[in-house]
């Protein structure tokens, strides 16, 4: 995603290049923290679960100006499709992401495994299966 500043401004390269080193210095010190929050924490590999995302961009196309333009429709379009029965039937839930014109599809259930090759390929059959509905329902 990339830097953001507190009041929301993007930073050119020439404003952020003099702050690299504190940006790096904070990621680090943040990773410390929490590795030394969890390095001492267990799970048993039969706990550990696992899903995966797509994430969309939603565009209109603004035939007045023949421009193509975000869409602020992201929440509007989650809530649609989290309460239409094909969200229940294809085991999918939109979330938001960053921006209201952004959303992510993600799996309803976790995996459950790690180790079982027939799960760990599934993924591809379900992420081709996740793109052709919300193709078809948006």
């Amino acid at each position: 995603m990339g830097f953001l500043n507190v009041k929301g401004g993007v930073l050119t390269y020439n404003e952020y290049k003099n702050k690299i080193h504190t940006y790096k210095q904070h990621g680090l010190s943040q990773f410390k923290s929490l590795y030394v929050a969890h390095k001492d924490r267990y799970i048993p590999l039969k706990d550990l679960k696992w899903g995966e995302e797509m994430e969309y961009q939603i565009y209109k196309n603004d035939k007045a100006t023949n421009q193509i333009k975000l869409s602020t429709r992201g929440p509007e379009l989650i809530n649609t499709f989290n309460e239409s029965p094909l969200s229940q039937e294809k085991e999918i839930i939109l979330m938001p992401e960053f921006g209201s014109w952004m959303i992510e599809a993600v799996p309803s259930k976790p995996y459950n495994s790690i180790i079982d090759a027939a799960e760990l390929l599934s993924c591809e059959e379900k992420l081709h299966d996740r793109r052709e509905t919300l193709d078809k329902f948006f």
